[in-house]
């Protein structure tokens, strides 16, 4: 077999890359014949990789499909302790498998229940167990983590790959940046902004420039994270420039707005973007920043009031929505009391309320607005 030989010449100088682009610009004239159960895993491999190309060019996806896992299977199979250097080889492999899914998924019988990317990403988190508690061949865990991140967040359903943990593996910087993306990515949906900073920061400027929609993805993650942690941190948001160049203005508006503490802007932003911000999966982070920025109002109307009346302990809401409203925030008692109770009962505010007096009780020997970056992960 033809492939085989020179599959051996490019591996005897273990150059990966070149057998990943040999076999991504090979396809066989005529149909390859399946690989035998007793074919070793190398000839086995390269076989149901010529016939998946095949399958694919001749337009039956569904097969196609079939090959390429099973020639991802003989490929893990026939990887040792020393054959790193097949991991381009193992990364093409596994980015095929999911674009065909993808594409067997548009022609399908809409009947069955069981999409080709489901078949993907349970194959996938099939094969993770077996690669990562293997000390010899757990280098091959990270393209396996970049796809598999990849298939379920494509399906909305990346319970199972959020317990992924990468082993102590050296990776190339392009690796770690789609690394810290899914890493970001997991932390931003947990509320732990933190953490989730720190990785889509490190994503967003590793990306080289020419990656235009990568970045711009990252910073709608990124840019609410931050928004997060800027009231107690010196963390920066981004400059006009930065919004205009990717353009989000929308997200650059309501990032000054909340800075400015301007609970008009930032509401009116939220109502008039809310379908922009869904497709982008932030709008439910961006109304738990509302809180915060309730949270920071409040506390400088807490500082105002006793400046003005001393140090009491029990202030009117009356006299908090006096101060407020004249900040710009139309709030009345009533909705003051129930904000009031959600921050106080989420631990961002220390108090209590005294419905019967409309009054709040607040803390005299600490601070009844404590630190929040601690509990941001």
């Amino acid at each position: 077999m033809e492939l085989v030989g020179e599959f051996d010449r490019l591996a005897a100088r273990r150059d990966g890359f070149g057998i990943s682009k040999m076999l991504s610009n090979f396809c066989p004239p005529n149909r390859p014949r399946d690989s035998e159960s007793t074919d070793p895993d190398k000839v086995a491999f390269l076989k149901t990789h010529a016939l998946s190309h095949w399958l694919e060019s001749t337009g039956m996806i569904a097969d196609a499909y079939s090959s390429r896992e099973k020639s991802v299977r003989h490929l893990v199979n026939f990887l040792q302790a020393d054959s790193d250097y097949l991991l381009p080889v193992l990364r093409q492999f596994l980015r095929h498998l999911f674009v065909l899914a993808t594409k067997a998924d548009k022609t399908r019988k809409k009947d069955s229940e069981e999409t080709f990317t489901m078949k993907c990403n349970k194959f996938l988190s099939q094969l993770w167990p077996n690669i990562v508690n293997d000390d010899e061949r757990n280098y091959a865990c990270i393209p396996l983590y970049i796809v598999g991140w990849k298939c379920a967040h494509h399906l909305n359903a990346t319970t199972v790959v959020s317990r992924w943990r990468l082993p102590s593996v050296t990776m190339q910087l392009s690796d770690e940046v789609v690394y810290r993306y899914w890493q970001g990515l997991v932390e931003f949906k947990s509320n732990h902004w933190k953490a989730a900073e720190e990785h889509l920061s490190f994503a967003f400027l590793s990306m080289p420039a020419k990656y235009y929609k990568q970045r711009r993805c990252t910073l709608w993650r990124l840019i609410p994270a931050k928004l997060a942690l800027c009231l107690e941190t010196k963390h920066a948001i981004g400059s006009e420039k930065l919004f205009r160049d990717f353009k989000m203005m929308e997200l650059g508006e309501i990032s000054k707005a909340f800075i400015q503490g301007n609970v008009r802007v930032f509401e009116k932003n939220l109502r008039d973007h809310e379908d922009l911000y869904v497709k982008k999966e932030i709008y439910l982070p961006l109304t738990k920043l509302r809180m915060l920025l309730y949270r920071n109002l409040l506390k400088r109307a807490h500082l105002v009031i006793q400046r003005v009346r001393g140090t009491s302990s029990r202030i009117l809401l009356a006299d908090i929505c006096q101060v407020v409203n004249a900040g710009g925030w139309n709030v009345d008692e009533e909705e003051l009391e129930c904000i009031l109770s959600l921050l106080i009962k989420s631990g961002k505010v220390k108090g209590k309320l005294d419905p019967t007096r409309g009054a709040i009780m607040f803390p005299t020997e600490k601070s009844p607005f404590p630190r929040l970056i601690d509990r941001m992960g």
